[in-house]
């Protein structure tokens, strides 16, 4: 694995503490100005993603607080205040998950003409060409010759195997009493989003409409 410290070299500045980064083996010329300019994007950056982190955490716990009274007030979906500029709309959502054995259980042979499995490791793999265990047999061997310690392997692979269906056949087949899932083949788990809007579309200035025309 190539390490940052193999492709790139600290060099010291005129500002105590602020070091510019440079790929090894070159040697630019920066203008302190341009180095000053750099250290202020820098903050700017590392501020606006220190925010937006605080502030995604904060949006998920005033969601989790909202969740209760949508659920609990049948057709509350939402809020619009024309006063604040805004409208808040929940959107239910159904997460649905398959369960692989219990699914090849209940269809027997219709499986394989219903379900095609594919392995992800960040690449798909057609059903039928190379089992989960020698992928990641192989990929684990690759990754320790180009010097990941064994102890890191878990870290960075992560394989799973994904399930295309057939819905529309296997609902048929259901609905027909073809086929009968067993209990917790398929789990359905209903999830929320929240869209926040502005309602009104920001007007463009006067300098804008006359500089176009």
């Amino acid at each position: 694995m190539v390490k940052s410290s193999d492709v790139y070299k600290n060099v010291p500045t005129k500002i105590e503490g602020v070091e510019i980064r440079v790929v090894k083996d070159t040697h630019p010329t920066v203008p302190d100005e341009v180095v000053e300019f750099f250290l202020s994007v820098a903050r700017t950056f590392m501020g606006n993603k220190e925010e937006i982190k605080l502030k995604t955490e904060v949006n998920e716990e005033l969601k989790e607080k909202i969740i209760p009274y949508v659920k609990a007030i049948p057709g509350l979906r939402g809020i619009r205040s024309s006063l604040d500029d805004l409208g808040l709309l929940a959107v239910e959502k159904e997460k649905v998950t398959w369960n692989r054995e219990l699914l090849k259980v209940s269809l027997g042979v219709a499986y394989s003409s219903l379900v095609a499995e594919e392995l992800e490791a960040k690449i798909m793999i057609p059903p039928g060409v190379i089992s989960e265990e020698k992928l990641r047999e192989g990929l684990e061997r690759l990754l320790q010759e180009i010097g990941v310690p064994l102890a890191d392997i878990p870290k960075l692979l992560e394989i799973e195997t994904t399930l295309r269906i057939d819905t529309e056949k296997l609902d048929e087949l259901v609905e027909a009493k073809r086929v009968n899932l067993l209990s917790e083949t398929k789990l359905i788990k209903v999830e929320w989003a929240f869209n926040v809007e502005r309602l009104k579309i920001p007007q463009k200035t006067k300098a804008e409409k006359k500089s176009k025309g």
